[in-house]
Parts: C-alpha cells; sequence; structure tokens
C-alpha cells in the first residue's frame, strides 16, 4: 500500500529525466540533479519544523472553505514560492529557469507527501495512499508545463517586439485559467474530503480533476513541441544560411 505513494515521484523524476533527453521541447538542464536536491532539503526543512514546532489537529473538519484555504497555502502555494525564491538565485534567462520547476517540487513532494500522509491517520486511506500522490503529481507536472509555454510565449513576444496577436492572448487566457485550475482543485478536494470523506464526492471531483489535468496538459505539451521545436528548427536554418 506505501509502495506507490513513495514511488510515484522517484519514478516520475526518473521518467522526466529520460523524457526530456527525447523531446526537444522538454530538455533537461544540467543541474537536474542538483534542483532535485535542493528540492529535497526544501522539503526536509519544512518535514522538520512542521513535526516540532507546529500542531496539527487529526480530525475531520466541516469548514470547507477553511480547510480548502489552508491546503492552498501550506500544501501548494508555499512549496511554489520556495521554488521560486531557490530559482531566483540563479542567473540563466527566464526560458531556462522555467525547467527548474518539476525537478524542485517533485523533489519537495518526494519528502514531504509521505511525511504528511503518515503523520495522520485520516490520509492513510485509498485517497492518501492512490489519489492524493497522482493528484500532487499532475499538479507539479501541470505548472512546469503551463508555466513553460506562458513564459516561453512572453519572451518570444518581448524578443520580436511584435504585436500582441490573437493566439498569444488566447494562450496567456487559457494558461491563467489552467494554473487556477492546478491550485484551486486540490485544495477543494482535499478539504471536501476531510468535509464529506463518507460520500464520493471527493471522489467525483478527483476523477475529473485527473481527467481534466491530463488532458489540457496533454494539450500544451503538443503545442510547446510545435511551437518550441519549429522555432528551434528555423533558427537552425537560418543559421545555416
Amino acid at each position: 500500500m506505501y509502495l506507490f505513494l513513495c514511488s510515484l515521484f522517484p519514478l516520475a523524476i526518473l521518467g522526466r529525466f529520460f523524457c526530456g533527453k527525447i523531446v526537444c521541447s522538454l530538455k533537461v538542464s544540467n543541474a537536474y540533479f542538483l534542483l532535485i536536491f535542493w528540492g529535497l532539503v526544501a522539503g526536509s526543512i519544512t518535514c522538520f519544523v512542521d513535526f516540532f514546532f507546529v500542531y496539527t489537529s487529526d480530525a475531520s473538519s466541516v469548514n470547507l472553505i477553511r480547510e480548502s484555504g489552508i491546503y492552498l497555502l501550506w500544501k501548494e502555494l508555499f512549496p511554489f514560492l520556495i521554488c521560486i525564491l531557490i530559482v531566483l538565485f540563479s542567473r540563466d534567462d527566464v526560458e531556462y529557469k522555467v525547467q527548474y520547476l518539476f525537478p524542485l517540487l517533485a523533489g519537495f513532494y518526494v519528502v514531504y507527501l509521505p511525511y504528511y500522509v503518515f503523520s495522520s491517520v485520516l490520509f492513510q486511506t485509498g485517497f492518501g495512499l492512490f489519489l492524493l500522490p497522482v493528484i500532487m503529481l499532475l499538479f507539479t507536472v501541470g505548472i512546469e508545463i503551463c508555466c513553460r509555454v506562458l513564459v516561453y510565449d512572453v519572451a518570444t513576444v518581448c524578443r520580436t517586439k511584435k504585436a500582441l496577436s490573437k493566439q498569444f492572448i488566447v494562450c496567456v487566457v487559457v494558461c491563467l485559467l489552467f494554473l487556477c485550475w492546478l491550485f484551486i482543485l486540490p485544495a477543494y478536494i482535499w478539504a471536501m474530503y476531510l468535509v464529506s470523506m463518507y460520500t464520493s464526492l471527493w471522489w467525483v471531483w478527483s476523477m475529473l480533476y485527473c481527467i481534466i489535468t491530463v488532458g489540457c496538459c496533454c494539450l500544451f505539451i503538443r503545442y510547446d513541441i510545435k511551437q518550441h521545436c519549429g522555432n528551434q528548427a528555423a533558427r537552425c536554418d537560418c543559421c545555416a544560411q
């Protein structure tokens, strides 16, 4: 039962590494495993502080909004901001820094997610051992893909100094909506589980989140490959001439 929880993110990290060598738009930085290490360090420090200095009640709640806010703040925004702070110390350009998000977030959740599930009896169930790891992995993958597409398109417009096209505006709006989906839905599902754990509501929302997120990620990857690889080929042709 615990094998899936503990092995999902490490396997995803290795899969992302080998996938980056095959797909041109998913290139992996040279410091990939160093970034994983810093993610592990950030996760370990967070677990240490949470264990010794933060009190958490092992009881279900009836306040959906409160529980959603807690999850959104501490389980998503907090690790995301930690990764942003680590990225800011890099001297690489913005397009390259976006590649840091997945290894940093994945390294963080490799440590933090098992600690969080094991520290609460409420989450040592099918939701905590199977659904929650899948949801957080999709959250991590979606964040990287969406930010990469958004940053790449914005950087391309700034570099070429072209007028804002309709396609660009639509892409930015879709990316922002998808980011809201990635952050808000897991928090709502987590709160729904605490509030209505004896019903099937959290199960329905979890399946809906997984299906829609996977579909959107596939569309974003296809768009990213088309844009990124196409522009790379065009630059190579220009250089050859």
